[in-house]
Parts: structure tokens; C-alpha cells; sequence
């Protein structure tokens, strides 16, 4: 830092952060700087740092905010305000508010569980449920609706498998650590973050968690920060946490989200039709808002003509698709994340009926006893690939995850066909035309 410079001010009277190029501005003038000079020593263009300072540009890429700070030789903790500002091209942004449908039930739970949380509480909270069943946009509204008593904003990473070094990297770039200023070691780079933590309360979204191991490195040591963790699996190991479990949707408010997006004109003019749409969709959010997305590009089409394109179980998954909302792709992530007895039991539930499955039907598409069957299930269940019953011990395959399961072992019984084809000798007739 430069000589006789003083810590910016770095959130108004009303206790908001100020903007990036507030700060910049703040920065230039203490150094007593112009523009013309600043960008001349950080090799950076006269227009960019005008623009970021008018608030034309907001997201810097990574190199032009590391040159500025140098330049400026601003305080360490100037350096991590500016850098939470700056939120640079390529870093994981904190989600935007979103409308919650049909989730009433869990958001008066959480709000319930927030406001009676002590200070000093550590335990996260997990988003569960089905694939597709709207886990991360939950977590958005969870940031929307604590916002005001986390000051320090909200940080994201995208797990998804990228393991726990990578997680805290991202994350300590968005709490405003310049990549030269970050440790080499995992061990390092976790008390780091804790610190910066226990220094501004903020709200931290885990997502995509594979597993308990993901999450645990990542988790602060005291409070009063709030860790949300989605994940298509439970969990259980993760004691205390508080458990915001998602399934379908009603077939009212699964009508509604449609009509959100697709225009609720539509969804008036013809309720049966999207009655039927629903439930072809299974009620998952992923694939109502695909089909939602459909129509609304397609402003002629009928529900009805629609409901007729998806009754077809062939070609139903591909279908459901609009844009980045693909059912499959979101099928084949978590299928990609179970392991081989995992994947068998999940291929053989394409054979089971309409009703609940039990331990005991189940054990006859095993091959296996009754108690091996219900422990498979439960391993299912635990992924959310079943949904257990309210009462008893039965569980319930949704139905667009049973087409998916249809698909996985029309895949398979064609590979041993083709297996069979390439074992059995050529005999004299075998290129007889």
C-alpha cells in the first residue's frame, strides 16, 4: 500500500456494499491519480476503467481487476471488497432471486427453522429430491429470503464432483482473494476460508453434492454463516442438518408453472389438456418448465396438440427439452454417479408395474432375497431415484424416471444381443443371400 492511504469505505450508510467502481474511483482519487494515469501504469484500456466506474461494465474480466489493484496498492481488506465486487468473468456468480411454485410447505419450514436458528448454529442446510425437482432454483429463493441477514452477500460453488480443492478455490476468488494471494494447499485454503467467514457473515450454496466428503471441508467452524447444500442424495451423514426433502409437484400448481412461462391464457383456455400435460411430465419442475419453454416459442400450438406429441413413451424424453432444460441430460449426470449394483437395480424397476414397489416384488426383478431387495431400494431411495411412501415401507418410481429406466435397459438388452451375434459361429449359410 502506498504511503499516509487509509482503508476505503467500503458499504454506505445503510449498511450496502458499494459498487466496483465506486471503490476503483475511491482507490484512483486517494493515489491522486487521473484515469489517464492509472491505465497508462496498469496497461489498461482509458475506455474499460471509464466504463467500470460509470457501472457500464460490472464484470471485469479476471486480468484488468488484478492490474488495477496492483496499480492502486490498495489495503488487504480493500483488495477482498474489491474483488467480491468485481465478481470477474469466468467466476461462478450468486444466484438471482426466482419465484417459488408449489413449494409453500418448504419454504414455511425453512423460514420457520431460520428464525429460530441460534447464532452460533453451523449446521447446513440440504436440498434433496428427484432429479429435476427444482434443488438449486429452492436455494436461490433460500439466498433471496435470508439476504438481509447475511451482509456479506452469497457465494456459490458448483461442486458436481470437481472435488474439494478446486470448491475452495472458487470460493475464496468470490469472498475477493486475488489468485496469487491464495494458498497451495487444501488444508491452507480451508482455515482461510473459515476465517473470512468468521469476519462478515454470508451465505455460502454448495451444489450438486455427490456426497457427505464434498461438503465437510467446506462447512464453516462457528457461526453465524449459512451453508445450503443441494444434493440428488440424503445425506444422512451430515448430523442435524436441517432437511428440505423435494418431491412433485400437485397437479395444480404443476398447471401454474406452465402457465408462468407459457402463459396462463393458455392454461385457462384449456385445463384438462394441461392437467394431462402434467402428468406426463411427472410433475417434476425440470420438465414441465422444457415443455413450458416449448410453447411459449411456439405461441400457435394448442396443450392439446402438445399433450398428443408427448404421449408417446418412445420418444417422450427427447421431447422434453427445450434449450438448456434437458430431462435426459440431467437423467444421465445422476445415473453416471451410481455405482454397478446401483445401476442394475434401477434398469430391472423399468419391469415393475404401475403400483408401489415393494421389497418383495422388487426381489423378484432382482433375482435376489427380500432383505437384499429392500436394502437396494433403500440405497435408490437415498439417491432419490424412488420416492418413499408416507406410510410402510413401499416406494414409488416417477414415471418420466421409469421411461429413463425403459431406455437403460432396452440399451442393455440390445449390447447382449449384439454380444450373442458376434459369439455365434459362422456357419456355411451365415452370408447366404
Amino acid at each position: 500500500m502506498a504511503p499516509g492511504l487509509r482503508p476505503l469505505v467500503t458499504t454506505d450508510r445503510n449498511g450496502a456494499v458499494v459498487r466496483l467502481g465506486d471503490l476503483l474511483r475511491a482507490a484512483r482519487h486517494a493515489r491522486g491519480l487521473t484515469i489517464e494515469e492509472t491505465c497508462a501504469l496498469a496497461g489498461v484500456g482509458v475506455r474499460t476503467l471509464s466504463d467500470v466506474e460509470r457501472h457500464r461494465i460490472t464484470r471485469p474480466h479476471r486480468r484488468t481487476v488484478e492490474a488495477l489493484v496492483e496499480v492502486l496498492g490498495v489495503v488487504e481488506s480493500d483488495r477482498r471488497a474489491i474483488w467480491a465486487a468485481a465478481r470477474p468473468v469466468g467466476e461462478q456468480q450468486p444466484p438471482q432471486p426466482n419465484r417459488l411454485i408449489g413449494r409453500d410447505r418448504e419454504a414455511a419450514s425453512f423460514r420457520a427453522w431460520l428464525d429460530g436458528r441460534p447464532g452460533a448454529d453451523v449446521r447446513p442446510v440440504v436440498v434433496s429430491g428427484l432429479p429435476g425437482a427444482g434443488k438449486t432454483a429452492f436455494a436461490r429463493w433460500m439466498i433471496q429470503e435470508s439476504a438481509s441477514r447475511f451482509p456479506g452477500g452469497a457465494v456459490v460453488a458448483e461442486l458436481g464432483g470437481s472435488g474439494t480443492a478446486a470448491a475452495l478455490r472458487l470460493l475464496l476468488r468470490q469472498l475477493g482473494e486475488p489468485d496469487d494471494r491464495i494458498p497451495d494447499s487444501v488444508d491452507e485454503q480451508g482455515r482461510r476460508f473459515r476465517a473470512l467467514l468468521r469476519e462478515q457473515p454470508r451465505s455460502i450454496v454448495l451444489d450438486d453434492a455427490a456426497g457427505e466428503a464434498d461438503v465437510r471441508p467446506l462447512l464453516p467452524d462457528e457461526g453465524p454463516s449459512l451453508v445450503i447444500v443441494t444434493s440428488r442424495h440424503v445425506l444422512g451423514g451430515l448430523a442435524a442438518a436441517h432437511r428440505v426433502p423435494l418431491g412433485e409437484l400437485d397437479v395444480e400448481h404443476a398447471a401454474a408453472l406452465i402457465g408462468t412461462l407459457a402463459g396462463p391464457e393458455r392454461v385457462d383456455a384449456e385445463p384438462g389438456a394441461a392437467a394431462e400435460l402434467a402428468r406426463l411430465c411427472g410433475y417434476l419442475p425440470l420438465a414441465l418448465c422444457a415443455v413450458a419453454n416449448r410453447l411459449a416459442s411456439r405461441p400457435d400450438w394448442r396443450l392439446a396438440d402438445h399433450v398428443e406429441r408427448l404421449r408417446s413413451q418412445d420418444d417422450r424424453l427427447t421431447r422434453l427439452s427445450s434449450g438448456d432444460a434437458q430431462v435426459r441430460t440431467a437423467l444421465q449426470s445422476h445415473w453416471r454417479r451410481l455405482n454397478d449394483r446401483q445401476r442394475e437395480s434401477f434398469r430391472r424397476l423399468a419391469l415393475a408395474g404401475p403400483g408401489p414397489v415393494t421389497a418383495r416384488s422388487a426381489a423378484a426383478l432382482f433375482g435376489t432375497t427380500v432383505e437384499a431387495a429392500d436394502e437396494a431400494l433403500e440405497e435408490l431411495a437415498d439417491g432419490s431415484l424412488l420416492t418413499p411412501e408416507p406410510v410402510g415401507r413401499d416406494y414409488r418410481l416417477n414415471s418420466v424416471l421409469r421411461l429413463f429406466a425403459r431406455e437403460l435397459l432396452a440399451d442393455v438388452a440390445s449390447a447382449a444381443d449384439v454380444e450373442r451375434r458376434r459369439e455365434r459361429p459362422a456357419g456355411p449359410s451365415a452370408f447366404r443371400r
